[in-house]
């Protein structure tokens, strides 16, 4: 699903217009780097979180070439899936 279907189906679901609908996306978008930014934690409850994680320095390969590489450490954001959607994609 793309932005822009999923500001059509909301739009559809909510009976927003689809300019209103956008500018909730975005805004909600803007909020969770905004916190991610400040090493806050994002709790969606019955979705899941997201966090802001450490990556050490590592070895990695050059894909078009095969020599190896250092990966330098840094920060990268990390998804934990929430029980409530878990449970429900084990369903389908």
């Amino acid at each position: 699903m793309t932005r822009r279907e999923l500001i059509t189906k909301t739009a559809r679901e909510t009976r927003y217009s689809y300019n209103e609908s956008s500018i909730i996306l975005r805004s909600a978008l803007d909020i969770i780097v905004d916190s991610l930014k400040h090493d806050e934690k994002v709790v969606l409850t019955g979705f899941g979180t997201f966090q802001m994680h450490w990556r050490q320095e590592r070895k990695g390969r050059n894909p078009a070439t095969g020599e190896d590489i250092i990966l330098k450490a840094r920060k990268a954001v990390h998804f934990t899936v929430g029980k409530t959607l878990k449970k429900k994609l084990k369903k389908k």
